[in-house]
């Protein structure tokens, strides 16, 4: 009996290594990683809540595979990165606690709307961005300290579920005017990484993570991050953004159906 459940536990290892790289190079360039990994974490059988903590633990490795490819960004802007560590920390902390909190009943609604929360913002990325680049901030001290605050609610956000954080965090990071979007994406990946290496220690503390699956997804999310900050400089960024939201979309349905009727 032992011998057959080990057998049907690594089956399913290259479903989460598939996954791990599309997740790992999505989530290294316009976000929605978690529109991957989780609905097939919880199809392999795993409940909501340690569905997403996997998940993060085996999407987080992407976001250290991706900052060779941003060196250069990262090194430009290093002091606002070590400003906004600190609400990333704090924001780690908050989300993780709750999401250990909550019932796998309750994340199982909740996690649908989020996806699904996600996606539209991912699709309306560019008015959202627009709106933050529009909002008139008259000192760079203010302008900091709004980015602050709303690192530390993204933060937390980010360690509780995730989907579409990306664009929120891209959203907030344009209020400081810096002049190339990829630039972002490299604050916006260090702050993440940040944030969800937080979540992840209270996850493995909580011992809420499947390691074998998670180990799986990392196999597959740490070259699918180094490859998404490569190809996020030459693949056209609609392409990418419309296969993300309409996977997100139908994920968020699909899943809240199941949930229902399960």
């Amino acid at each position: 009996m032992n011998n057959f459940l080990l057998a049907l536990t690594w089956w399913k290892l290259p479903f989460a290594s598939l996954g791990g790289f599309l997740g790992g190079a999505m989530i290294v360039t316009t976000g929605g990683g978690s529109f991957v990994t989780y609905p097939l974490l919880l199809a392999l059988g795993q409940g909501t809540v340690a569905a997403n903590a996997t998940s993060t633990a085996g999407l987080w490795p992407a976001g250290g595979a991706s900052f060779p490819g941003y060196g250069k960004e990262i090194r430009t802007h290093k002091k606002y990165i070590y400003i906004f560590l600190i609400p990333a920390f704090i924001g780690g902390v908050l989300g993780s606690y709750l999401l250990s909190k909550t019932s796998d009943n309750t994340f199982g609604y909740v996690a649908p709307i989020l996806i699904f929360t996600g996606s539209i913002c991912l699709w309306k990325k560019k008015k959202i961005v627009e709106w933050g680049e529009h909002i008139k901030i008259s000192t760079e001290t203010r302008r900091v300290g709004t980015v602050f605050l709303l690192t530390l609610m993204i933060a937390s956000y980010s360690s509780f579920f995730g989907a579409g954080v990306g664009i929120l965090m891209l959203a907030a990071l344009s209020l400081l005017g810096v002049d190339h979007f990829v630039h972002n994406i490299a604050i916006k990946n260090v702050l993440v990484v940040v944030a969800n290496g937080v979540a992840l220690v209270y996850f493995i503390m909580a011992g809420l993570v499947n390691w074998q699956l998670a180990l799986a997804l990392s196999l597959g999310s740490i070259p699918g991050g180094y490859f998404g900050s490569k190809l996020i400089h030459k693949l056209p960024e609609i392409f990418v953004l419309r296969f993300t939201v309409l996977f997100g979309v139908l994920s968020s349905f699909v899943l809240l159906i199941v949930h229902i009727l399960s």
